[in-house]
């Protein structure tokens, strides 16, 4: 059986691309306080690293549905205008995973620096 955190492949923080971003993202602002869907998809050009690609609404709330089905942020209903709203906030889980996001950024932030590195090199080199 699959632990909260893990993925339908077994792979923890298994997601690519961009959904990747998107979910580290909801993290990062969920860390900061809980928040509800539409605030969440408002605020996350604030964090998101390709503010050219910023997620429609549609894939912020599909991605807390999983966050929510892992076990990484649960949701309580709020009274409100239409029935209410979803105010999400991580879980220990979720706090988990945000911390191997932030590893993973971190590693992958110093191999890009590396890769960079090679690309002036060799940029410079051109005949």
């Amino acid at each position: 059986m699959e632990g909260p955190l893990e993925r339908t492949h077994g792979e923890r923080g298994g997601r690519r691309g961009v959904a990747r971003y998107v979910e580290a993202s909801l993290l990062v602002l969920l860390a900061e306080q809980p928040a509800h869907g539409w605030e969440l998809s408002e605020r996350l050009g604030e964090v998101f690293p390709l503010p050219t690609r910023l997620p429609d609404v549609s894939t912020v709330y599909r991605t807390l549905a999983d966050l929510e089905a892992q076990g990484a942020v649960r949701s309580e209903l709020t009274p409100g205008e239409g029935g209410g709203r979803k105010v999400y906030e991580l879980t220990p889980a979720g706090w988990d995973l945000f911390a191997f996001w932030e590893a993973q950024f971190k590693e992958e932030q110093t191999g890009l620096v590396r890769l960079l590195q090679h690309f002036e090199r060799r940029g410079r080199q051109r005949p």
